[in-house]
């Protein structure tokens, strides 16, 4: 994991830091997979920043398939509804 991600994982006293990290990370599998159709790791994807009142940023660290590329980063918003944490992002357009 990188400092960012570190840092949102273990400095926060209760366990919706982790929450938050592990549903920005399912928000990028389910952006992901139905474009590359491959199977791809919690490792794979690093939250590269993180804001408590803001979006976090995620970053692919291995290729996948256009335009699911290692280095691509992208916007993760967050939003709390009912004690559950919701995140969505999006898939960067090919260029």
């Amino acid at each position: 994991m990188g400092s960012a991600e570190d840092r949102l994982t273990t400095t926060c006293s209760s366990c919706v830091c982790f929450e938050r990290a592990f549903s920005a990370k399912e928000a990028a599998f389910k952006a992901f997979y139905p474009i590359a159709r491959r199977l791809f790791e919690f490792q794979d994807v690093e939250i590269v920043s993180a804001r408590a009142d803001g979006p976090s940023s995620l970053q692919l660290l291995r290729d996948l398939d256009r335009p699911c590329r290692a280095g691509s980063t992208d916007a993760t918003y967050h939003a709390a509804l009912n004690k559950v944490d919701l995140s969505i992002t999006g898939v960067p357009k090919e260029a």
